[in-house]
């Protein structure tokens, strides 16, 4: 492929035309002077844009080459020349043929092969190069509906051809569309982008999801995290231990802040290329660097962004993401029990049961885990102590009987399980926190009952609010 082709080249305008008195004007002068001024704007907007150039919309017919047939849909695409290009249904065909040959030719050479739209450079052009078409273009301002059906207009003329075949001779303006391996004479779609001029161009390959839609994935779940660190941080605590575990984790939501910020502003535009996505990125891993405390991620040199191969520089970049955000994610997700003001009791959606339940490390049971903040850990104890937990079918007959439900423990920092009662033994049971326990946020367990119904409300009595008390249920990550 050819510098142009590949980007690193900016063509020359032509010389300008010497005008001069007693000049026979022609057709072609006329013609020379239009084609200098597109250069003109193409050579200015090509030097500060040098990414300019690449696909804004791609339909593929078949992705999945059933027929051995690739072909176009819809195409809407700037060539690395600066030509705008276009195909849209009902302007004939636009498809590469995968002939029996190639296919095996395909498949002994174990290698893929790269589909590309060709069309005829300026310099290279001939009368079949850029075909001109009858086309009725109505007079402006006429007022009426006769039309001049002598006006030609110059339709770019497009094929679909191998890379294999493009090589061998440079008079084409070249883009990538899609890129193919066959096996056994099956051929399919691998996974490549081609230059793309938007994030939102969905790539060629058969379910592959957008530039654009992977990144807003990975800042959603970022913002999750985000929104349990600052609720986690909303009380500064008083003890040594846990104001140091508190600054830890402000940095951490600093670093959240920091990161999501630049990718919002990107994520949230009308349209955006590819680069400028990339530079979001780089300055959001900047900042959730200050997760990677080890350094194993960020002794790492960032991709470079390859506007050739775009898929290859977004795979790395969300690679690289999704690392560092395991280091501050949280295998669970927190919903809040609503506090019923004229009953004074908490009530939380109880579907699904096996969604909440969290396993015990020394044992084949598990339990639930509600959290309370707004209280000490000894005050925390007590309410939950004289707390009535269970299924809201059974909370008056809790109520009759004086009985408090469900047994629970206390969650210590190490995971290890204190009962409240005698009604859990502790026998070296354990949960794993994976980051739960956080300042001013006390975690006890809950053993249901065996009979307990999966398909009714949960509900937290003490029979008072005792102060600013919020009580939350979590939820594994993996069950969300």
């Amino acid at each position: 492929m050819s510098e142009l082709n590949e980007g690193r080249l900016v063509a020359q305008p032509d010389a300008a035309l010497l005008w001069h008195d007693g000049l026979l004007l022609e057709p072609t002068h006329f013609q020379q002077m239009c084609q200098r001024q597109e250069q003109l704007v193409s050579y200015h907007v090509r030097s500060a844009a040098p990414y300019n150039w690449g696909v804004r919309q791609l339909v593929i017919g078949d992705r999945t080459l059933a027929t051995n047939v690739f072909s176009l849909s819809a195409l809407e695409a700037i060539m690395p020349d600066g030509l705008l290009v276009a195909h849209r249904p009902g302007t004939g065909s636009l498809e590469l043929v995968l002939s029996e040959a190639l296919r095996a030719q395909l498949s002994a050479s174990a290698q893929h092969a790269t589909i590309c739209l060709a069309v005829p450079l300026n310099d290279a052009m001939d009368r079949s190069g850029r075909s001109a078409r009858s086309m009725p273009v109505p007079l402006p301002g006429d007022g009426d509906d006769e039309a001049l059906t002598g006006l030609a207009r110059v339709r770019p003329q497009m094929r679909l051809a191998l890379d294999s075949e493009l090589a061998k001779q440079a008079s084409d303006a070249v883009l990538p569309l899609a890129r193919i391996r066959c096996v056994e004479g099956r051929c399919t779609i691998e996974r490549f982008m081609p230059p793309a001029l938007d994030s939102r161009v969905a790539p060629p390959w058969p379910d592959g999801l957008s530039f654009h839609a992977r990144s807003a994935a990975l800042a959603d779940a970022m913002q999750r995290t985000l929104n349990y660190l600052l609720v986690a941080t909303r009380v500064r605590p008083v003890g040594l231990e846990d104001q140091l575990r508190w600054l830890e984790l402000r940095q951490r939501v600093c670093a959240f802040g920091a990161a999501i910020a630049p990718l919002r502003g990107v994520l949230g535009l009308d349209a955006a290329a590819p680069v400028d996505l990339y530079l979001a990125w780089c300055a959001a891993l900047g900042a959730l660097g200050a997760l990677d405390a080890a350094g194993a991620v960020l002794g790492q040199p960032l991709p470079v962004y390859r506007h050739l191969d775009p898929a290859a520089t977004f795979d790395a970049i969300f690679a690289r993401a999704e690392a560092l955000l395991r280091m501050a994610d949280l295998p669970f997700t927190e919903s809040a029990f609503t506090f019923q003001e004229q009953e004074q009791y908490y009530l939380h959606p109880f579907q699904e049961q096996a969604r909440y339940r969290w396993p015990l490390t020394g044992d084949t049971g598990s339990v639930l885990i509600i959290g309370l903040r707004g209280l000490s850990e000894e005050q925390a104890v007590r309410w939950m102590e004289r707390a009535v937990i269970t299924a809201a079918c059974r909370q008056a007959d809790w109520r009759a009987g004086r009985r408090v439900g469900a047994a629970r423990s206390l969650i210590r920092s190490d995971g290890s399980l204190a009962p409240l009662s005698d009604a859990l033994r502790d026998s070296g049971r354990k949960v794993q926190l994976h980051g739960m326990s956080t300042p001013g946020l006390t975690l006890f367990a809950i053993d249901p009952e065996r009979d307990y119904p999966g398909d009714t409300d949960i509900v937290l009595e003490n029979g008072t609010r005792n102060g600013a008390i919020d009580a939350v249920l979590f939820r594994h990550q993996e069950h969300a």
